[in-house]
């Protein structure tokens, strides 16, 4: 498969499969909408987060005119591999936790790690009395 992700000039991106090209259309299949959602932890880190990019139809194939694109690229293998789940799971044939269950995991590893360094702290600060 040609997987690809399409910034349009909306500043949308999108995670896609290019399946043709025209003169001035690129024909897509099964476009999800990527978005960063920053951890709240560091500035730097964030999460992927994947969304149906028009989730009012059942159509998988969308034409997109090449004005309103403003590049193609390639994509790293693990975004393409969870992708591939994504659209497996449309269709029935895999399962896989969803977004917010991964986040409440994340936000409880972050508690955690605040609770273990706050003992640290306490140890710290009772060693030197």
């Amino acid at each position: 498969m040609n997987h690809k992700v399409v910034r349009l000039q909306n500043g949308e991106d999108l995670l896609t499969e290019v399946i043709s090209e025209s003169r001035d259309y690129y024909r897509i299949r099964n476009p999800w909408l990527l978005s960063r959602i920053p951890t709240g932890v560091k500035p730097s880190e964030a999460y992927l987060a994947f969304s149906e990019w028009n989730p009012y139809t059942d159509e998988k194939d969308f034409s997109i005119a090449k004005k309103d694109i403003l590049i193609i690229t390639s994509c790293k293998q693990e975004i393409i591999d969870f992708y591939d789940q994504l659209i497996e799971s449309k269709s029935g044939e895999t399962n896989f936790r969803a977004f917010d269950e991964v986040m409440a995991e994340r936000r409880q590893q972050v508690e955690d790690i605040k609770d273990y360094m706050q003992v640290l702290k306490d140890f710290d600060s009772s060693d030197k009395h």
